[in-house]
């Protein structure tokens, strides 16, 4: 299971958010639901500013000893998962 716990970690990565973010803001553009396109972006981009000032203002480390299946950088609080 450690492959798929790899895996499911890895749909939260700033890329996979932007690939799949994008693609959804297009859809919107297509069907001509420009406005909820713009709310779609607005509210993205403001989720990770708040994500990002969140880390920082805690300043959560994460644990040393915890076994780790990905090795990742940055505070541990909020995940933004």
């Amino acid at each position: 299971l450690n492959a798929f716990a790899i895996d499911l970690t890895a749909l939260g990565s700033g890329i996979v958010l932007t690939v799949l973010s994008i693609f959804i803001c297009t859809l919107f553009l297509l069907t001509k639901r420009s406005i909820t396109a713009v709310h779609f972006i607005l509210s993205s981009v403001g989720a990770g500013i708040l994500t990002w000032l969140l880390k920082f203002y805690f300043e959560r480390s994460r644990p040393e000893n915890a076994l780790r299946l990905v090795d990742v950088q940055g505070y541990s609080y909020p995940s933004g998962h």
